[in-house]
């Protein structure tokens, strides 16, 4: 949703001295008129709209802008218009300089030209205005282009369309909304799996088509919203970041004249709502396709429509659809104009000490506003430090070259524009100098500080699991069905604990047969002796020597049958009650038994990182470390740290903490042709370490849980360590996407 510019920007470059009021006579365009809308709260003083029908362009102005504006007839100076205001109005607060931005403000817009052309330069000012507006295209991190007027095609739709803007499309919509949310919670783990690779190369072109077609949906609800209220729209246009299409703009500003800031709200929340509703009926479609390409762009439809809407929309501190409806809301018409309007007061005063009145508004009201832009400037400088390292990232050399050019032009030039605009003025707008320099200094001091020394406050992080380092494998003696299982995953079991209980006919009836042969055989050995067949006795005796080895393996064999602990500590298996009625062979691993007093954390660092360290790793790469549970960030453990392997590994040290099993490590697949089952390798090089835990300490953590484990502090400086972690964020997150979107 496309809208203007506020109504009185902070003052451009004024000249020394500047020109008289009687110097200045103003006529309005041909088409510009004036409406005026009740007050939002009550009491308050009414709302003003300036509409230019010629250009279908639309402002608000504030009630002492509107005592100027409308006495503009093209004969009378702004002296005359000042002083008969005034009279009128003997509470109108309104300052010389105020008086002069409001003409300013009125040339820049080209909602007026001067019929008496002051001496110095107003004229000329108001062009470079209107010529840096006309030029803003050419910005490469945001450019607009109009592609034409929609307001025919939205006048035809109406009469089809209008019921979805109405109570029926409404209880529609929220039923389609909960509906799709359902299947979402009951399919989640199935759509987390098939978000991998969704920024694939071989995708791409699907998600921007999904992307662009639901941003068309969305500015459409906003112009059908505005017409069935009897708003125009005669703009519409796409929206490049970064030349990249984001989507598309559509002007509805002809909906600030509507009476019922309800109303108003509708159209600015029509888009949003719109996106919802389909992502709901997108999730319902997409729990019922097979997989495929369909399914694949239900699932973007999905992410697009409710995510990124929200995250994006909502949003109050960008002009988007949050804003305006924020800006309705508290009844604060130009929100982002004023609160930047107070920022640019409160540091102009503690930096250089130039006092500008403040607006004649109650506290409350002041501090939401000052508060706004605060808010706001942050939002603004965290998002355009974001596109700068995505310049820098993504577009290597050529985004290097387009972030410095951002820079200069979006932040440098506006603050050597500023700084000419207050040095050129008058007293109070004037600067300090000393008080200039000192909190100029200060201010430079401090971001080539953040930039140089000071640190990163946080630590160098690593992620690791908790594992047990002794497990006691319990493996089959002898082969057999299993009858019973006596035990679960995770059961404490002791000592000679029964496990498993084994049968084996074959062996109950080799047992027997054994028994036999060898009571036979001690028969024959006695007859032999008392025969005095020394010869005879001597075989038969060498022969129960191995009949009795071979019955003794039997019955070892037979007492294997009843499976028990062979140590103290958890039950570590897999199906374990599956188990039940299969047959396994002798020497198969059944389960394991860890303790609980002996365990340790397998842990992998990225090979960058290690830069970052405070110290330099010894020989012996050991030091402290503190060990905090994702599950549980209450819980801070210090512990030693035993040490790091000598080389960069590929492979997780754990697979709990690989990333397509859940884990935060980054991995990409690898061909294998061994196998059909896609092998998984670290998307970068990571330095492995392990920690031994303490017996108190190994009963503290769980096995299989993962931690984060603080190393150091870190020497970086803070803000390149920022930039740093957000650069290889995006380029692991992106690179990983694509590889297995490839593999696909």
């Amino acid at each position: 949703m496309d809208t203007t510019t506020p109504p009185v920007p902070p003052p451009t470059s004024a000249p020394s001295t500047p020109p008289p009021l009687a110097a200045w006579v103003l006529r309005l365009r041909e088409g510009v008129t004036f409406l005026q809308r009740p007050s939002r709260e009550a009491g308050g003083p009414p709302e003003f709209v300036v509409e230019d029908s010629t250009r279908d362009k639309f402002f608000r102005i504030g009630e002492r802008e509107q005592a100027i504006l409308s006495r503009i007839d093209g004969t009378a100076s702004l002296e005359a218009i000042i002083a008969d205001a005034r009279c009128s109005n003997p509470g109108l607060a309104l300052t010389d300089e105020q008086v002069l931005e409001i003409g300013r403000w009125l040339l820049s817009t080209g909602l007026g030209h001067l019929t008496a052309h002051p001496t110095h330069g107003e004229a000329e000012r108001a062009e470079a205005l209107r010529l840096r507006g006309r030029l803003g295209w050419l910005n490469p991190i945001s450019m607009k282009f109009k592609l034409g007027n929609p307001d025919g095609f939205l006048t035809a739709m109406l009469p089809v369309c209008e019921w979805l803007l109405g109570p029926v499309g409404a209880i529609l919509g929220v039923l389609i909304a909960l509906a799709g949310g359902l299947a979402l919670m009951t399919e989640w783990e199935r759509f987390a799996g098939d978000m991998r690779g969704i920024l694939g190369p071989d995708r791409w072109w699907l998600l921007l088509l999904v992307w662009l077609g639901l941003k068309g949906i969305h500015e459409f609800a906003h112009g059908l919203a505005c017409k069935r209220y009897g708003g125009h729209v005669r703009e519409w246009g796409m929206l490049f970041v970064l030349f990249a299409p984001l989507g598309a703009w559509v002007n509805v500003t002809s909906s600030w004249k509507f009476p019922s800031r309800w109303q108003r709200i509708h159209v600015a929340a029509a888009g949003m709502l719109c996106e919802v509703v389909l992502a709901g009926a997108a999730a319902i479609a997409w729990g019922q396709c097979e997989p495929g390409m369909l399914r694949y762009a239900l699932q973007n439809v999905v992410i697009s429509a409710s995510v990124i809407t929200i995250l994006f929309n909502m949003n109050p501190l960008m002009r988007f659809d949050g804003y305006f409806i924020l800006s309705e809301l508290v009844g604060i018409p130009n929100l982002a104009g004023r609160g930047q309007q107070a920022v640019t007061r409160q540091w102009q005063r503690v930096l250089l000490g130039v006092q500008r009145p403040t607006p004649s508004e109650s506290l409350g009201r002041n501090a939401l506003i000052a508060g706004y832009g605060w808010a706001a400037l942050y939002w603004r400088l965290m998002v355009g430090i974001g596109i700068l390292i995505a310049c820098t990232t993504l577009l290597h050399g050529f985004g290097v070259i387009m972030a410095i050019s951002c820079v200069g032009f979006g932040y440098l030039w506006p603050l050597v524009r500023t700084a000419k605009s207050l040095v050129a003025g008058e007293s109070p707008t004037r600067p300090q100098p000393l008080r200039a320099v000192a909190g100029l200094l200060v201010a430079g001091g401090l971001v080539a500080a953040l930039f140089t020394v000071i640190p990163w406050p946080g630590n160098v992080v690593a992620h690791g699991v908790v594992d047990y380092s002794q497990r006691t494998p319990i493996r089959a003696v002898a082969s057999g069905f299993v009858q019973t299982v006596d035990i679960e995953a995770g059961d404490h079991v002791q000592f000679g604990q029964p496990l498993f209980v084994l049968q084996n006919e074959e062996l109950l009836a080799e047992a027997s047969i054994d028994a036999s042969k060898l009571a036979e055989a001690r028969d024959r050995s006695r007859y032999f002796l008392a025969e005095s067949a020394m010869a005879a006795w001597h075989s038969e005796e060498e022969r129960i020597l191995a009949m009795t080895a071979r019955s003794a393996d039997t019955t070892h064999r037979l007492a294997g049958l009843h499976i028990v602990a062979t140590d103290d500590g958890q039950v570590l298996g897999r199906d374990l009650e599956h188990l039940s009625g299969q047959w396994i062979e002798r020497g198969t691993l059944l389960c394991e038994v860890g303790r609980e007093e002996a365990k340790e954390i397998l842990f992998a660092l990225p090979q960058q990182q290690l830069q970052s360290l405070t110290t330099h790793v010894s020989a012996t790469h050991e030091g402290a470390a503190r060990v905090i549970p994702v599950s549980e960030g209450g819980r801070d453990i210090a512990i030693q740290l035993q040490g790091f392997l000598p080389t960069a590994e590929w492979q997780p040290p754990h697979p709990a903490l690989s990333g397509h099993l859940g884990g935060p490590l980054a991995v990409q697949p690898i061909s294998d042709h061994t196998s059909q089952a896609p092998r998984w390798q670290l998307l970068r090089p990571h330095i492995t370490g392990r920690i031994v835990l303490t017996p108190e300490h190994s009963q503290s953590l769980k096995s299989g849980e993962r931690v984060a484990i603080h190393l150091t502090e870190c020497r970086e400086p803070f803000a390149r360590h920022l930039c740093r972690v957000t650069s290889d964020w995006l380029h692991e997150k992106v690179e990983s996407a694509w590889k297995i979107a490839a593999l696909q």
